[in-house]
């Protein structure tokens, strides 16, 4: 993503949400092969941008306090449901343009 994207243009162009769960599952299929999703988050190197609410229970987030830690990834917690970009617009854009802006490292 370039710094005069917007949250639009990625969100709609489908390249901004990954989950951090397979619900149950702990591997996903590519190209036909099975692959650990525990090892592709552990392969990011480019930065990461992971944000939820506090409210239901969509997704499973027990592993990301480990990769939180590392420094390509931050963690923004949003007091809303499961769709803080809705639920928040102000605040959840306000933190994706901070993200944005941020150097690669």
């Amino acid at each position: 993503m370039d710094a005069g994207s917007s949250f639009a243009d990625h969100s709609l162009a489908g390249d901004v949400f990954a989950p951090l769960s397979t619900e149950g599952r702990d591997d996903v299929s590519i190209d036909g092969g099975r692959v650990a999703i525990h090892d592709i988050y552990e392969s990011l190197r480019l930065p990461v941008w992971v944000s939820h609410g506090t409210r239901g229970d969509f997704a499973d987030y027990q592993q990301l306090p480990g990769f939180a830690t590392r420094g390509n990834w931050r963690v923004t917690v949003f007091d809303t449901g499961a769709m803080p970009h809705l639920e928040n617009a102000p605040q959840f854009t306000e933190q994706f343009d901070a993200f944005l802006a941020q150097p690669m490292r």
